[in-house]
């Protein structure tokens, strides 16, 4: 009896100090840390719509990201049908008119607004919009006695209706007219317009200029309906994107403001100058700014995570490896608690840079995570010598995450250099390892 468990204690020693059993245990605990990592992406996912939830809750009782169409002009005339008794009846129809030219001049003033430790970006604007109409296609097309000049409307839509905060000025031809806000729920359309002085066939074309004071959070967006249209936007946000259909034809990025143009003819967009009827769909063909805020603590966090496993598995190959040569043996527990200690760097992480910022946040995580395992393993090594190539190594792999996230555009290219240079050193110092007299 005591012969056979003599040789159960050799055999169990045997597969315990096995390489091939230790590699087997290693990849099975970085199968297991999958799951805080898993947990952590969740909470990460969990804080960032959390994020989202506070600047809509702040965008909408401030105003939301605007889109401006117009002006429109509104030109009533009556339609004649033919009904089923064989009886000649009129309906009120109405031609949509849109600008030969629309200028808009744009100042944006930026500013944050905090709810808890969340920010939104917001801005009140500063909008000067002229240009000119002509009614000569609409009066060639429909009979002059059917068109009621007496009854057109100019019309300018905005998106957010909370964000007007002024009444805005209309000038038409030179006169100064009164707004009032509208809902078109047929053509979903709403903003402010104003009722023309009764117009005449006689004179054709009209110019006009409308100021308006409009607030907004994050974007501003406009929709070019005329035959051409130009706008100049200018704001003292730092990091401005440009997006839409149309891109500037000018720009101008500084530290602290910015300034674009744009111009788009009517052979860009595929709007006639003139709808019966039925207003067209001209939504798709928007350009504008965006206050962008770069990259923000969640957006880096959730590209860090994404290497949490490779970090893991570097430091257990660090370990392993240190393991063979220094022939000390690490229990798989120990394994396991400096994993778990990989893991929870990336909470402390995203915690931290809710507060102050991603990069203060790497700094302190990564040195508090290091200096932790470094007198951890210090104790497993007994001694500082390997203990500081351990750190060293981590550092090392660290500094290499930051520069991947830091540099987004040559991430893959960094990544795959940096892998191949660990992979090197790796078959470098295992080179001499006697793999088989482990066994």
């Amino acid at each position: 009896m005591e012969n056979i468990n003599d040789l159960a204690k050799s055999a169990s020693n045997a597969i315990t100090r096995s390489v091939t059993f230790k590699l087997i245990v290693v990849g099975i605990l970085i199968l297991l840390m999958l799951i805080p990592i898993s947990l952590i992406n969740n909470l990460l996912k969990e804080r960032k719509q959390r994020a989202r939830d506070a600047i809509k809750e702040i965008s909408e009782k401030w105003a939301g990201s605007q889109t401006i169409q117009g002006p429109i002009l509104a030109v009533p005339y009556l339609s004649t049908f033919i009904n089923k008794d064989k009886e000649v009846k009129s309906i009120k129809k109405y031609a949509y008119v849109f600008p030969e030219t629309n200028i808009i001049t744009g100042h944006l003033h930026s500013k944050i607004l905090s709810r808890g430790i969340f920010d939104a970006v917001v801005y009140n604007s500063d909008l000067e919009i002229s240009g000119q109409f002509d009614l000569q296609t609409v009066l060639k097309k429909l009979e002059t006695d059917k068109v009621l000049l007496n009854e057109c409307e100019l019309w300018y839509s905005v998106s957010d209706l909370k964000g007007i905060s002024a009444i805005p000025v209309i000038l038409w031809d030179g006169k100064k007219h009164h707004s009032e806000s509208f809902y078109s729920i047929e053509n979903n359309l709403k903003g402010f317009k104003t009722t023309l002085v009764p117009l005449s066939d006689k004179k054709l074309t009209f110019d006009y200029r409308i100021t308006l004071q409009l607030k907004g959070s994050q974007e501003i967006a406009i929709t070019p309906l005329a035959k051409v249209t130009q706008a100049e936007i200018d704001g003292d946000w730092h990091s401005p994107s440009f997006y839409g259909t149309f891109l500037p034809t000018d720009r101008a990025v500084g530290k602290e403001d910015f300034n674009a143009k744009w111009q788009v003819l009517e052979f860009n967009r595929p709007f006639s100058p003139v709808y019966y009827g039925a207003f067209p769909k001209v939504d798709g063909y928007d350009f504008g700014v965006n206050l962008y805020v770069p990259v923000d603590q969640y957006q880096k966090s959730e590209r860090t995570n994404k290497y949490a496993l490779l970090i893991i598995l570097l430091t257990f190959v660090a370990l392993f490896l240190t393991e063979i040569i220094l022939k000390i043996r690490i229990h798989p527990i120990q394994y396991l608690l400096i994993g778990c200690a990989l893991a929870i760097y990336y909470s402390l992480l995203l915690s931290i840079s809710e507060h102050w910022g991603y990069s203060v946040a790497y700094l302190i995580a990564s040195l508090a995570t290091v200096s932790l395992i470094a007198l951890y393993s210090k104790a497993l090594f007994n001694g500082w010598k390997y203990t500081a190539i351990l750190a060293t190594s981590l550092l090392s792999f660290y500094s290499f995450i930051w520069i991947i996230v830091d540099n987004e555009e040559f991430a893959l290219l960094i990544g795959t250099i940096g892998l191949f240079v660990v992979l090197a050193a790796i078959m470098y110092l295992s080179r001499a390892i006697k793999w088989y007299s482990f066994e």
